[in-house]
């Protein structure tokens, strides 16, 4: 699935990268796409028009239901900046409730609210604030309250959203994985975390299970991976279902290295 995904996002890449050229170019693009081996056997569709006088610049099987997969990217991204608008800004806030007394003890609780910010801690997204960076700046809003300890609970509230994590067509091979990570008012770290394992010395042996970043409270493994050759690459998976703490690792890693980490979506963020 995994090489599935990046052989369509480099077509949809390419394509796009030529429909700006005279047509001669684009057709010249897509009769090279047409002769590759890799795509002999696969199913795609390019289209492409004007926005304004909606002329057809290329249409070739663009009457085709295909998955878009990473390609969708670029039309939600497009719907939220018409819908919402360029200036738009999500909104994520802490709250407090019960009384500070003099030492600065908080008798209540705090809780996070979540707005619907998919860059919440993401060290992906230009102008986004990484998890650690994140967590620094909400305990310095809480000390600018006067609170210095807490006797009460720390408590998410994902509730912007109703609470359907992931589509029901989605696959079991991805929906554990990062690139199936699902959606939440509350996201946070890309609703990803990293799964680290020390590969066997012999290959076949079993991978060792040695932590997350972050750390997943609960999250459990039952642990099936594998030690692939030197250079073979991630070919591991992690399957789990939103909102489950059980998980079933799959597949192999590469040998050769002292640690190797796999990518993962968090069951609950």
């Amino acid at each position: 699935m995994k090489n599935i995904i990046l052989i369509i996002l480099l077509l949809f890449v390419s394509v796009t990268q030529a429909i700006p050229q005279r047509y001669s170019h684009i057709y010249k693009k897509i009769n090279e796409l047409k002769k590759s081996k890799v795509l002999k056997h696969g199913q795609w569709s390019v289209y492409a028009e004007y926005v304004k006088s909606g002329k057809i610049i290329i249409s070739l099987n663009s009457e085709e239901s295909l998955a878009p997969a990473s390609g969708l990217k670029a039309f939600t991204t497009a719907i939220a900046l018409n819908t919402l608008g360029k200036n738009y800004r999500y909104i994520t806030r802490l709250y407090y409730d019960g009384t500070i007394n003099a030492k600065g003890i908080l008798e209540g609780n705090i809780y996070i609210s979540g707005g619907g910010d998919p860059t919440l801690g993401s060290n992906m997204v230009k102008g986004s604030l990484p998890l650690d960076s994140l967590m620094l700046t909400w305990v310095n809003a809480i000390k600018r309250k006067g609170i210095k300890k807490i006797y009460g609970g720390v408590y998410a509230s994902p509730f912007f959203f109703d609470g359907k994590r992931v589509p029901d067509y989605w696959n079991w091979e991805d929906i554990g994985n990062y690139y199936g990570a699902g959606t939440s008012s509350l996201s946070i770290n890309n609703n990803m975390y990293k799964l680290y394992f020390k590969p066997s010395r012999n290959i076949g042996g079993k991978a060792i299970v040695l932590r997350t970043e972050p750390v997943i409270p609960g999250l459990r493994f039952i642990n099936n991976m594998k030690t692939g050759k030197p250079g073979s690459g991630d070919n591991g998976y992690i399957y789990c279902a939103p909102n489950q703490f059980n998980a079933s690792l799959w597949g192999s890693i590469p040998a050769g290295k002292s640690e190797f980490y796999i990518k993962g979506s968090i069951p609950d963020p």
